[in-house]
C-alpha cells in the first residue's frame, strides 16, 4: 500500500470544543489512574495471599466479564442522562471504590471490588472517548488522539509510580488516588460543547453486528485490550519470576506509559500525514518484534528499554483504532460505534489474561512473550483480508 501524505488544513476552534476536549480528557486521566494504578496492585496481593498466575489470570478474566456485559448499555444510559452529568456521578463512584480498598483484606473481596473499579473505569473511557470522537476537528484528530493517549498512559504510569514510590502495600497509594480523582472535577464547571445523545432505538444487538460486519475497524483495540491488559496484569509476576524484586514491576509498569507519552503524539501526527491503515500495518509488524527481544532479558535497562519503546508503539492501536471510528461514523452513532470498540477491547481482556497467566505456568516467560507477539500481529492479517471501512447509517 503506497504511503500518501495529506496535509490538514488549520481550523479556528472554539473554547466550548476546547473546554469540552478538557473535561473529556480528564474523564480519561481518572479513570486510566485506576487502570495502573490497580491492575499491579492486584497481582501483586493475589500472589502475596499464594495464588499463581494462572489463577491470578482466571480472576483478571472474572473482573473483565463485568464491563464486557456492562459496555454496550452505556449509549442507553447516555441517552438518558448527559454526557458531562454521567461522568460526573461516575467519578463520585469510582473515589467511593478507592475508599473501599482501605477494608478489602481477601482475594474474594479485592476482586469484588476490582469489579467495581471495571465498570467505572470503562464507562469514564467510553463516555469521554465518544464525546472526544464527536467534538475533534477532522484535520488534526490524529494529534488529539495522541494527545487523548498520553493522557490516559501518563496517568497509568502514574499508578506505576506510586505503587514503586509508596509501595503496594501501603494505604497512602490509594489515598493519593482518591485525591487525584476529586481534584479533576472544577474542571466539569467550564461551558461545553455538548456531544450528541445516542441514538434512542439502537439496539443492544447493533454494536456486536458492527464489530462483524467491519472487523478490521474494531480489531486494534482486541489487539491493544489483549496486550495491554495481560502485560499489566501479569508483568509484575513475570518480573518475579525473572528473579526481579517487587520495585522493578512498579519501574515495568513506568517504562511503558513513558514510551505512550513520549510515542503517542508523534503515531497521531503520521495517522495524519500518511493515513491510519498504513500507520496500523507498522505499529502490527513492531508489536510481532518486540516481544521476542524480551525473552532474552540481558538487564534491567533492556528490559525498560524494549517495554518503554513496544508498549508506546502498541498503544498506537488505540489511537489509530479510534480515528477510524471518528472516520467512518458521526453524530448520534459515535457512541454506538465507540461501545462496540470498547466492547471488542471488552472481550479481549476477558479472554487473553487467562490465556497468558495459563502459557507462563506451562511454558514459561518465554511463551508468555510469544503469545503477546502473535496479538500484535492480528491487525496486520485482518487489515489484508477484510473490509476496514465502514459507511455511517
Amino acid at each position: 500500500m503506497p504511503l500518501t501524505t495529506h496535509e490538514p488544513k488549520l481550523e479556528k476552534i472554539s473554547f466550548p470544543v476546547i473546554a469540552g476536549l478538557v473535561v473529556a480528557l480528564s474523564a480519561g486521566f481518572v479513570s486510566s489512574i485506576g487502570f495502573g494504578l490497580l491492575a499491579p496492585l492486584f497481582a501483586l496481593r493475589m500472589d502475596d495471599y499464594g495464588l499463581s498466575p494462572k489463577e491470578i489470570g482466571a480472576l483478571v478474566t472474572i473482573i473483565g466479564i463485568a464491563p464486557l456485559f456492562m459496555t454496550p448499555f452505556i449509549p442507553k444510559i447516555l441517552n438518558i442522562i448527559p454526557t458531562k452529568k454521567a461522568l460526573i456521578i461516575v467519578m463520585i463512584l469510582n473515589a467511593l471504590l478507592y475508599v473501599t480498598l482501605f477494608f478489602a483484606h481477601t482475594p474474594t473481596i479485592w476482586t469484588s471490588v476490582r469489579i467495581g473499579f471495571a465498570i467505572t473505569g470503562t464507562f469514564l473511557f467510553i463516555a469521554s472517548e465518544s464525546w472526544i470522537l464527536e467534538i475533534s476537528p477532522p484535520s488534526i484528530r490524529g494529534k488529539i488522539f495522541g494527545l487523548y493517549a498520553v493522557i490516559f498512559y501518563g496517568g497509568i504510569g502514574l499508578g506505576g509510580i506510586l505503587i514503586s514510590q509508596l509501595g503496594y502495600q501501603s494505604n497512602n497509594v490509594i489515598l493519593v488516588a482518591i485525591i487525584l480523582n476529586f481534584l479533576c472535577t472544577p474542571l466539569f464547571f467550564l461551558k461545553t460543547l455538548q456531544p450528541s445523545k445516542p441514538h434512542a432505538g439502537e439496539r443492544l444487538s447493533s454494536i456486536y453486528k458492527l464489530i462483524f460486519l467491519f472487523p478490521a475497524l474494531f480489531m486494534p483495540a482486541f489487539a491493544i485490550g489483549g496486550l495491554e491488559t495481560s502485560a499489566f496484569n501479569l508483568f509484575p509476576v513475570w518480573s518475579r519470576k525473572q528473579g526481579f524484586d517487587d520495585a522493578f514491576a512498579g519501574h515495568i509498569l513506568t517504562a511503558a506509559a513513558i514510551g505512550n507519552v513520549i510515542l503517542q503524539f508523534p503515531i497521531g501526527m503520521l495517522g495524519d500525514r500518511i493515513g491510519r491503515k498504513n500507520v496500523l500495518n507498522i505499529i502490527a509488524i513492531i508489536a510481532f518484534v518486540l516481544p521476542i527481544g524480551l525473552m532474552f532479558p540481558f538487564s534491567k535497562l533492556f528490559i525498560l528499554a524494549i517495554v518503554c519503546l513496544w508498549s508506546g508503539i502498541i498503544t498506537g492501536f488505540y489511537t489509530m483504532g479510534l480515528v477510524g471510528i471518528a472516520e467512518n461514523f458521526k453524530g448520534d452513532k459515535i457512541a454506538t460505534a465507540n461501545a462496540s470498540f470498547g466492547t471488542t477491547y471488552c472481550i479481549s481482556q476477558t479472554l487473553t489474561p487467562s490465556v497468558g497467566g495459563y502459557i507462563m505456568d506451562a511454558f514459561g516467560n518465554s511463551g508468555f512473550m510469544l503469545i503477546l507477539s502473535i496479538i500484535g500481529l492480528l491487525p496486520l492479517f485482518l487489515n489484508f483480508f477484510t473490509k476496514n471501512t465502514a459507511t455511517s447509517p
